[in-house]
């Protein structure tokens, strides 16, 4: 009986916190949020540029495949492929041209995006 009691007064303070508690720190989540996430000219650094504030960089590893018999294509004949050492390159991002509008719900940029050849640099 006592154990019943226990895990009833354990479930209503649960209850309690979820009810109570949880709009009080989604609030406080929701305010952090909302100020870290803005777009603006002083943040770009943050929200646009790669590699940007946050030394972030994107690697990509293509592969490449070679025609060995092109005229294939040609006579409908199955085209033999060779594959190609990978090529492997870094995609940068480059935010320019910023401009807020004057309500401050909209922000219009330039998104310029540049791949690096990593391969050749090894």
């Amino acid at each position: 009986m006592f154990c019943m009691v226990f895990n009833i007064i354990g479930l209503l303070a649960s209850l309690g916190f979820f009810f109570f508690l949880s709009p009080l720190f989604n609030s406080m989540i929701k305010k952090s949020l909302k100020s870290q996430l803005v777009l603006s000219k002083d943040s770009v650094d943050t929200w646009g540029n790669i590699p940007g504030e946050y030394n972030l960089t994107v690697t990509r590893e293509i592969t490449l495949f070679d025609f060995t018999n092109p005229q294939s294509l040609l006579t409908g004949e199955k085209p033999l492929l060779k594959m190609v050492d990978p090529v492997k390159i870094q995609e940068l991002n480059i935010i320019s041209n910023i401009s807020e509008s004057t309500t401050k719900n909209e922000i219009f940029f330039t998104n310029t995006y540049q791949l690096v050849n990593l391969t050749m640099n090894n």
